[in-house]
């Protein structure tokens, strides 16, 4: 017990000894502070978003499960398949399918939008007549705050 009262105050008894050791460490902090603050970049909008594209498609009058098996499972299943994909993600409600396709940071946001178009004229033949997939690009400061939906009472 003795030794580690002896181990903290022998740091302490360290630095005591030794004042322009201690002076010198703070001040080469105090200096790479002053150089990280001068030379990092700043932006008001830092690109801190991993690329995420978005294909929304309208299926009217579909109910959700027919939605994700002629939809949503197609255009996921391509998705998957491209290069640099971190997460592939749908949602399915009554007549529209949201598939949302995350990419690494490597891969930017107009590439992945282009891959994503590519992939999706290719599954275009396996998807419902009258469909017509739109590709949206996402940020954060592009995602809407509060979505709302508006539906008319039943028999109005």
């Amino acid at each position: 017990m003795a030794s580690s009262s002896t181990d903290k105050k022998g740091l302490f008894d360290f630095f005591y000894t030794r004042p322009y050791l201690l002076y010198s460490i703070i001040a080469t902090f105090f200096v790479l502070g002053i150089y990280g603050l001068k030379t990092m970049p700043k932006n008001l909008f830092p690109d801190s978003d991993r690329p995420t594209v978005i294909v929304m498609t309208q299926v009217p009058g579909a109910t959700p499960n027919v939605v994700a098996a002629t939809v949503s499972k197609p255009i996921e299943m391509e998705l998957s398949s491209l290069a640099l994909i971190r997460q592939v993600s749908s949602t399915n409600i009554a007549g529209m399918s949201i598939v949302t396709a995350e990419f690494e940071y490597a891969k930017g946001l107009d590439a992945a939008a282009v891959d994503v178009n590519n992939a999706i004229n290719k599954v275009r033949g396996k998807l419902p007549a009258g469909t017509n997939p739109s590709i949206y690009t996402s940020g954060s400061f592009t995602l809407p705050v509060d979505v709302f939906a508006l539906s008319p009472k039943n028999g109005s």
